[in-house]
């Protein structure tokens, strides 16, 4: 057989072939024209969203880095619920409150406290969660086991699980090792009891001298009575407690605003206002009568007689 022959009987078999297929899937072929429509539409979406996802993605970081304050940190979680900025962004939140509340630890105990439960709050939000990398869940527990501690009234058992999940969890970390160091030192008595003593200390706004508090409203001048010594658990701040010896009271002070100073500080006297000797000196000049004196000296106190001699030559 020639193979021209043997050619198109090969198109033949072929096209029996396709006739008698399609013959099969002629019932099913409005099914197949939609799921290849779907398939078509899903792909053409997934495009679009990947392109959208990515848009959005850089406008919440976009957003993220102009964020400077908590309250700004918060609202950029709130409109990307679920999103990796989102949870960075609850994270600088929390640490944001948590530095808030430690510059007020000594000198305003409300700011404090609504500060670091803030803190507190979004640190145990984002840990509870689910999504966060290490490295946030790492900065996480640590902010979360200093709140919990500057908190502490004496009880450091909070502060201590904190420390020790951080432990437990990174022990590869740098922060391990310091985690490890504030368990051991929470556990002591006496670091409970100094949170204890630090809890009980007055601290509001106005408990602290103002300005204007420091001026004396006689001349206007800073009044050193207003600044106690420094404050340890053993001599608290704006105490009752009496001077000490060495110390000037307001009664010996008097009207001045700063103890009246020593012998030792007093600057010695010019050459001016010393006492002159005994017996005057006397002229060499017998034509010119001497030069008096600009001032009258002080009178002697010796056992000379009160004569005044007469120049020679007069």
């Amino acid at each position: 057989m020639k193979s021209e022959e043997r050619h198109h009987l090969h198109e033949n078999d072929l096209a029996g072939i396709l006739d008698r297929n399609l013959k099969k899937i002629e019932p099913y072929s409005n099914q197949i024209l939609i799921g290849i429509l779907v398939a078509t539409v899903l792909a053409v979406g997934i495009i679009i969203w990947q392109r959208s996802s990515g848009a959005a993605d850089a406008e919440a970081w976009g957003k993220f880095a102009k964020a400077a304050t908590a309250d700004e940190y918060l609202t950029v979680a709130e409109d990307h619920p679920g999103t990796n900025v989102a949870r960075w962004a609850q994270l600088r939140a929390g640490e944001q409150f948590l530095n808030q509340g430690l510059r007020t630890a000594t000198s305003d105990r409300k700011s404090t406290e609504d500060n670091l439960k803030q803190a507190e709050s979004a640190f145990q939000s984002l840990l509870q969660g689910s999504g966060a990398t290490p490295q946030v869940r790492e900065r996480a527990l640590y902010g979360l086991a200093l709140a919990r501690e500057t908190l502490s009234n004496g009880d450091t058992s909070k502060a201590i699980e904190a420390y020790e999940e951080l432990r437990n969890s990174f022990p590869d970390s740098h922060l391990a090792g310091l985690a490890e160091q504030r368990m051991n030192d929470l556990k002591q008595e006496s670091t409970r009891d100094f949170y204890a003593w630090f809890d009980r200390q007055p601290r509001k706004p106005e408990d602290r001298p103002k300005p204007k508090d420091l001026v004396s409203a006689a001349g206007g001048t800073a009044d050193p009575f207003l600044f106690g010594d420094d404050v340890t658990p053993e001599r608290p701040a704006h105490s009752d407690r009496p001077p000490s010896p060495s110390a000037p009271t307001r009664a010996s002070a008097g009207a001045q605003p700063f103890p009246a100073a020593t012998d030792a500080e007093t600057p010695p006297a010019s050459a001016s206002s010393e006492t002159p000797p005994a017996t005057p000196p006397t002229p060499d000049t017998s034509d010119e009568k001497p030069a008096e004196p600009a001032s009258e000296p002080a009178a002697p106190e010796s056992d000379a007689p009160e004569s005044s001699e007469t120049p020679a030559g007069q």
